[in-house]
């Protein structure tokens, strides 16, 4: 049986729940197909279905970076259409936006500086989501990965150029990024340096509703 591909659901709001394509192995080792909620990665029979947090699930899907907003927002191409995508679990500093009333925050300018060096405009990346498709602004979520590998949300926490935050159920990479929030903390590195103050101490956790500058 041939089964869809999941992802030409992803760029667009649907009110469909999000099912992707996983393989696995029965007890004789043949390999089957199967449709799940949420992607899943391909593995050899035997073999563990988790990898280290530079790893690239093989679910991803290419894009190519079309432009960066702010610190965890960009747009890109998607099979065949762009897309505005915001980073599924940090928090980076805000900028100004034309038609806003909220001003910039501190390091806010710096983040976006941060996420264009690792995913410059032509670059090509890999995203792949967790459980909500949209957020309450009808932005694609995504988890990020440059090209060679580096995963660009938990890296942007590690360097201190944005915090971790949890927004449920959202949490395939929560203990990642909690740690990433951890050690960017303990080394003083970013914004925890450069803004004293002006982040409470612990990942921020809560619903797309009450964030409404993200």
């Amino acid at each position: 049986m041939i089964v869809p591909s999941p992802w030409k659901r992803l760029i667009e709001p649907s009110r469909h729940p999000n099912r992707s394509v996983g393989t696995g192995c029965d007890s004789s080792g043949m390999r089957y197909v199967t449709v799940v909620l949420l992607p899943v990665l391909s593995t050899a029979c035997g073999q563990a279905p988790s990898l280290p947090d530079d790893a690239v699930p093989g679910t991803a899907l290419r894009a190519v970076v079309v432009r960066v907003i702010d610190g965890d927002t960009l747009t890109a191409r998607v099979s065949g259409r762009t897309i505005s995508i915001r980073l599924i679990g940090v928090d980076a500093p805000e900028i100004p936006h034309p038609g806003s009333p909220r001003p910039g925050e501190c390091f806010g300018v710096a983040a976006t500086r941060a996420l264009r060096r690792l995913a410059p405009a032509g670059n090509v990346v890999k995203v792949t989501m967790d459980r909500e498709r949209f957020d309450v602004y009808g932005r694609s979520l995504f988890y990020l990965w440059t090209g060679p590998g580096t995963f660009v949300n938990a890296e942007l926490v590690r360097t201190g150029y944005a915090r971790a935050m949890v927004i449920e159920p959202d949490d395939a990479h929560l203990g990642e990024l909690r740690a990433a929030e951890a050690q960017a903390r303990r080394a003083a590195r970013g914004l925890w340096t450069a803004c004293p103050g002006s982040y409470p101490t612990g990942s921020s956790s809560g619903t797309w509703a009450a964030w409404p500058w993200t």
